[in-house]
């Protein structure tokens, strides 16, 4: 049978017991004597040292057992250093070089002075010190942290009969609350360790599929292209109908070729999250009338890390086609919500609901590892009707994104000339701080195409067909307050300056401005101050200085700006005729010459033109 702590400690609490025993047996029998009229000496009747002999007795062992147990709790208690005992186990926790097996319950069965401990934790073997006394039953209590609980610890008694002291149990509970921090660090410490090769080892399987891609598809058939463009080139001189017929043949490989490499970049990042960004993304993601698709993004939406981007359109894009296919809903919600440190997307739709009991498929489970994958959790809710997806997800790594002086500013050009556009975009490649994210052909689109990307700044051209840039720099100012404007034209006339500074538009400048100096303007916009080309500039001067006259539409004779105010008033060609003393017929020709001048298309785009342009009508008129 094991003993129990230090030998010394067990003669002290033998011999505290027996002698205090003996005291208390010794003052019984003294007690019974005197109470029964005992005085001087005298023995006095026999009966009465019978009773005293048999209370004696009677008490010894119970009191022997409350004496033995107490006692050995001071005793103990005293060896049980708690200082100690914390120090001991933060030096082994520490220890450079800890040992193989764990020194837990073994420092914790010194320290408490007991023989016996037991650390219990799931998936792991149990960890012993020692053996319990025979006959001796085990306090079992749990090793928690929080609100996290690790698993249990056993702690068995000294003595057979004499259960550990309340002193023993509150010392255990201390040293396993720091027991459980350690086995907090060890679990961590194993996850991270898992979560390390899970993803080297996808990372690898990735590589694995790229190059098999490559090697297997695109290599081949690169190979081949090679071949038959040689075959085309021995044919041409002396066969050139057989040679055409391997160009058509050409043409149909490299759009198949064209295919893979498609397939390849889109299972690698949706092209899409680069094309549209992600809202645009996710407004992409379905089309049909029915279910009706609504996105909606708050702020930060747009900058959010790749990796974060390609999850949610994942799995926005699982959920939405799960609706589509099994809900029978008329109208499908995508929303993201962005916080300091968190993403949140909720899908949701007014469908039959998900079937009880739910059975998750393939697609649920790959949502719940996309999320898992970055640290986040995917929860799914339906009620009577309807079904809504949850998605959480930590955001980390956002400093150079969240910091506008650190994060390229984001541009969005717009311009019915692609020529234009591809030359801007090619510009912009090679100024640092700068990144062309989306291109517009026309106003209308425009203000979609800024809705979907919030970028820092976009650069408008002002006359396009299918709606008028001042249009649009009215629409994304309203709507978008932080979204910068510049103007980027042909024209300099004075109307259309002040119509775009009257639009919004922070700042005009003309196409055929320095390189240098336009990529200054973009910078110097982007941050939201304004900027005019030189000859703008000068024009602008001259406009307010105190004695200049500035003669709205230039290009117009003084007829025809007439007819002009008039028509910007609302009024009709007969009208205008009677006011102006003209014939109907020369107010259509000054009106066909004003549309030629003005290159608008029709009576309303002139109307505009001119109100833009702040056009009075002439003195005298109606």
């Amino acid at each position: 049978m094991s003993g129990a702590g230090q030998p010394g400690s067990t003669l002290v609490a033998a011999a505290l017991t027996y002698g205090l025993l003996l005291a208390f047996s010794a003052g019984l029998y003294v007690t019974v004597l005197a109470v029964g009229g005992v005085r001087d000496g005298h023995l006095g009747p026999m009966w009465l040292h019978v009773l005293a002999g048999v209370l004696v007795v009677g008490t010894a062992a119970p009191v022997r057992r409350w004496l033995r147990s107490s006692v050995e709790d001071v005793v103990y208690s005293h060896h049980a250093d708690a200082y100690g005992a914390m120090r001991s186990l933060h030096h082994e926790l520490e220890s450079e070089h800890p040992p193989t097996t764990s020194p837990l319950p073994t420092i914790v069965a010194r320290s408490v002075n007991i023989p016996y401990v037991a650390i219990e934790v799931p998936g792991q073997e149990p960890q012993v010190h020692g053996e319990l006394v025979p006959g001796t039953t085990p306090v079992r209590l749990p090793i928690a942290f929080g609100e996290s609980q690790f698993g249990w610890f056993a702690a068995g008694p000294r003595r057979r009969g004499i259960p550990l002291g309340a002193n023993d149990i509150q010392l255990l509970q201390d040293l396993f609350g720091q027991v459980a921090v350690s086995l907090l660090a060890q679990r961590a410490a194993a996850e991270v360790l898992e979560s390390r090769a899970a993803l080297v080892t996808a990372r690898e399987e990735e590589r694995r599929r790229i190059r098999r891609d490559l090697h297997d598809g695109l290599g081949p058939s690169l190979a081949a292209l090679q071949l038959e463009l040689a075959a085309v080139h021995r044919l041409l001189p002396t066969d050139p109908t057989r040679a055409a017929l391997i160009v058509g043949e050409l043409r149909g490989d490299v759009r198949a070729t064209a295919a893979d490499i498609r397939r390849l970049v889109y299972d690698l990042r949706p092209p899409r999250l680069d094309d549209l960004g992600l809202v645009g993304a996710l407004r992409n993601l379905w089309s049909a009338r029915t279910p009706v698709l609504e996105v909606e993004a708050g702020p930060g939406a747009q900058a959010l890390p790749a990796a974060i981007e390609v999850a949610i359109y994942r799995i926005a894009g699982e959920a939405v086609q799960n609706v589509v296919k099994h809900a029978g809903a008329q109208v499908v919600s995508v929303s993201i919500t962005v916080s300091d440190d968190r993403v949140r997307l909720a899908v949701s739709d007014d469908g039959r609901g998900l079937p009880s009991p739910l059975v998750p498929g393939v697609g649920m489970l790959a949502m719940r590892e996309r999320a898992a994958e970055l640290g986040g959790d995917v929860s799914v809710t339906s009620g009577g009707t309807g079904t809504q997806v949850l998605v959480d997800l930590p955001i980390r790594g956002r400093a150079v994104d969240d910091d506008p002086n650190q994060r390229p500013l984001r541009i969005v050009v717009v311009d019915d000339h692609a020529l234009f556009r591809r030359g801007v975009r090619a510009l912009v490649s090679t100024l640092p701080g700068l990144d062309v994210v989306a291109e517009a052909a026309d106003g209308r689109t425009a203000v979609q195409v800024v809705l979907d990307h919030g970028p820092d700044l976009v650069l408008m051209d002002l006359q396009m067909p299918g709606g008028s840039g001042l249009d649009a720099i009215r629409e994304i100012v309203e709507r978008l307050p932080d979204v910068n404007v510049l103007v980027v034209t042909m024209y300099e006339d004075d109307e259309s300056v002040f119509a775009a500074m009257r639009a919004g538009a922070r700042g005009y400048v003309l196409k055929d401005m320095d390189s240098d100096d336009f990529g200054r303007a973009l910078h110097v916009v982007g941050r939201g101050e304004a900027i005019f080309s030189r000859a703008i500039a000068a024009r602008m001067v001259t406009f307010f200085t105190p004695t200049s006259t500035v003669t709205v539409f230039p290009e117009l004779t003084e007829s025809e700006r007439s007819v002009l105010a008039l028509m910007s008033q609302g009024h009709n060609n007969p009208t205008i005729a009677r006011a102006l003393q003209l014939s109907p017929k020369t107010i259509r020709n000054y009106i066909s010459s004003i549309f030629r001048k003005l290159a608008v298309a029709d009576r309303s785009e002139a109307i505009v033109r001119a109100r833009d342009a702040g056009l009075a009508p002439p003195s005298g008129g109606p």
